[in-house]
């Protein structure tokens, strides 16, 4: 197990910490009215400053 260093509370295993994505992006507020393609671009289509 990967053990991170936290500068509160000292190292900490892996699973305690999780990515939380982008926290702007609001879900729809009726996702059975949006079309697929939609649908699918609020799921998986999020920016990527760091990557390729």
């Amino acid at each position: 197990m990967l053990l991170i260093p936290c500068p509160y509370c000292g190292a900490r295993p892996e699973i305690e910490f999780h990515c939380g994505g982008e926290a702007h992006i609001a879900r729809p507020a009726d996702p059975s009215a949006l079309s697929d393609a939609e649908w699918a671009e609020y799921l998986f289509i999020r920016k990527s400053p760091k990557g390729v």
